[in-house]
């Protein structure tokens, strides 16, 4: 396929901007199309360099050793080198007839235009891992003239990245800086057939933060992905990657998802800074006894169930910050890890058939674990070495997909569990919601339409205190809402018991319910009112 075909099909530029092009290439012999694309201002520089990675597709067959002895005999001049230093390559080679250089992620059409300028010569270009980079930079000085040093070219950190002058970095670092100034918990980049969206999840809920017109999709894109850590050659299948940025001090998570109009991402903030503390979750008492009880056992089983983003792992994150890590072995295995804690082992699953929770969690039991942290329980294999540990005097923290407190115990019974095992050993059962918090400043009184479908659930003399959000907000709050608080609800051995023992009381368990913690909540005008029918 011809390049200017490829460019046409995977929408690059549209067929009238080729036909233009190539009737300019034929009075200018030696211009290349994609340079002419650019001059004529129907393609940017990020969109060309992406477009000729993608087409080239440009890969050695040669390992790192082999390059490592070609690079040492190759002579590339001192005006090459200096150049391959600028656009953060090798030359690893140039003979009389042609100049090759090695990138990381993407080829630069730049340098390839200043190298055959320069030289006249014919300029490629291939693309290495990172890792394979770095190894042949350390062994560069077999590129060194006699007379002069050649610094070898260090791989740039994520702070680095965010330093450079591209009109999309800087609105990246822009949309970064503003979002952990929000506290934003995630970054969507959406592209669209009008362009590309970029909106924050605040509280829960996504707003937009702005829009680019259908120029800027591909480069901005292109850009974020490198700045996130992505393989750029990547473009048919989803990736995850992280980057730590010490200047904002946050971590991303970042996940890319191939869609209609290009690559969707999402970032997820992770904040540096934070310090996991229960009472920041806003739990009642009675909440956080049953959870520290249960996480002060020398044994037995701890499960939390939500949805995502429930602050399920937060929780536990927070239980094992009480602990005292100088005394006691705690290990976790986590897909992915997300925050580092001092004096915790961790471990980060790849569900790559090797390193799977079930494989790890069976090492790990070998390790003279005290406490182990399962990220999630999520067939038989797992929840059965789970309980094993639980039996042999380990306490187990972890997650589960369930609704309710109830629906933990049956979730398990379906895993294959029996019921002997569960009951000696599940020391919590329990199920984490967060809900928005309302503004003080601007939240509304209910309406009689709202009040009228709430009678049933609040004492009359309750009902003039509900409160509503103001979806206009104000200066102190997001349409209404100025942050999240965390329910629980659980039961405990005890109420665990009863529901295998007494089937009459299976009925009223959980004694704690998110209905009960939601109603009190809203009694208070802490949330809106209106938020109590989604436990009803």
């Amino acid at each position: 396929m011809k390049f200017g075909d490829f460019l046409i099909q995977n929408e690059f530029v549209g067929q009238n901007a080729v036909n233009e092009a190539l009737m300019v290439q034929m009075r200018l012999k030696r211009q290349k199309l994609g340079r002419l694309l650019v001059e004529l201002g129907h393609l940017d520089k990020p969109s060309l360099n992406l477009a000729l990675t993608r087409y080239f597709n440009p890969s050695l067959n040669e390992s790192a050793l082999e390059l490592r002895a070609i690079m040492a005999k190759a002579k590339p001049t001192p005006e090459i080198l200096k150049l391959a230093k600028r656009y953060k390559a090798l030359a690893t080679k140039e003979d009389q007839y042609s100049i090759e250089f090695i990138r990381v992620d993407l080829i630069d059409d730049d340098l390839l235009a200043q190298a055959e300028e320069a030289t006249g010569k014919n300029a490629s270009c291939f693309i290495v891992s990172k890792d394979t980079f770095e190894y042949l930079s350390s062994s560069a000085k077999g590129q060194e003239a006699n007379t002069s040093k050649i610094v070898v070219t260090k791989a740039l950190s994520d702070d680095d990245k965010l330093c450079t002058n591209s009109p999309y970095t800087k609105l990246f670092k822009e949309a970064l800086g503003e979002a952990k100034k929000r506290s934003v918990s995630d970054i969507h980049i959406e592209p669209t057939s009008n362009g590309v969206t970029i909106r924050f999840r605040l509280f829960g809920a996504l707003s937009a933060f702005k829009t680019l017109g259908p120029d800027h999709r591909e480069g901005f894109i292109t850009t974020v992905k490198s700045i996130v850590n992505m393989d750029l050659a990547i473009i048919g299948r989803p990736q995850d990657s992280r980057a730590s940025f010490k200047e904002f001090k946050v971590d991303i998570r970042a996940n890319s998802l191939p869609e209609l109009y290009g690559e969707k991402l999402v970032l997820r903030l992770l904040d540096q800074e934070r310090d996991f503390k229960l009472e920041s979750s806003g739990l009642d008492n009675k909440s956080l006894h049953a959870l520290r009880s249960s996480a002060r056992r020398k044994d037995g089983l701890v499960l939390i169930s939500g949805p995502t983003g429930s602050g399920k792992t937060t929780t536990l994150y927070s239980l094992l910050s009480e602990l005292p890590r100088d005394r006691l072995n705690i290990s976790t295995l986590e897909n992915p890890v997300e925050y580092e804690l001092s004096g915790i082992n961790q471990v980060n699953i790849n569900e790559n058939g090797i390193l799977t929770f079930e494989s790890s969690l069976r090492a790990l039991m070998r390790q003279d674990p005290d406490v182990i942290l399962v990220g999630e329980i999520r067939d038989h294999e797992t929840a059965s070495l789970a309980f094993k540990a639980a039996s042999t005097g380990h306490l187990v923290l972890s997650t589960v997909h369930a609704n309710g407190a109830k629906e933990v115990v049956e979730r398990l019974l379906n895993l294959g569990i029996d019921a002997f095992t569960i009951k000696s050993n599940l020391r919590l059962s329990s199920a984490q919601r967060l809900i928005p918090t309302l503004c003080k400043n601007c939240s509304l009184p209910l309406g009689n339409a709202d009040v009228k479908e709430l009678e049933g659930y609040f004492n009359k003399g309750i009902l003039s205190n509900l409160r509503k959000a103001n979806a206009k907000g104000c200066s102190s709050c997001q349409a209404g809402i100025n942050g999240r608080i965390a329910i629980l609800e659980y039961m405990d051995k005890e109420e665990i018991t009863f529901f295998f023992n007494d089937t009459k009381a299976i009925e009223t368990l959980p004694k704690h319910s998110l209905k009960d913690a939601a109603l009190k909540l809203a009694s208070s005008g802490t949330i809106d009112a209106l938020e109590v029918l989604s436990f009803i």
